[in-house]
């Protein structure tokens, strides 16, 4: 995380509170490195997320054919009621 912080200009507990958002939303995974906490995105969810962020401005061509919103099984409850509103 210290990369990123140096990367935004942004101070630790701001990138942390929005690295918790994006783990909840499912779109970032975490691992232990000893005392770090690897985040990486997921690359499955992020263009899931995407795929269904484009369809819903519209901006997936003809809305009509855009992809049925099948609940992903990856992607917690409450991040799907948030990305369905």
């Amino acid at each position: 995380m210290t990369d990123l912080i140096e990367e935004v200009g942004l101070s630790q507990p701001l990138v942390s509170w929005h690295i918790g958002r994006l783990r909840t939303a499912g779109l970032v995974g975490t691992r232990r490195n000893g005392r770090e906490t690897v985040c990486s995105l997921r690359a499955d969810a992020f263009e899931t997320f995407v795929t269904r962020e484009r369809a819903i401005l519209g901006l997936a061509g003809d809305t009509a054919s855009a992809p049925e919103t099948t609940p992903d099984p990856g992607i917690p409850t409450a991040a799907r009621r948030v990305a369905a509103s």
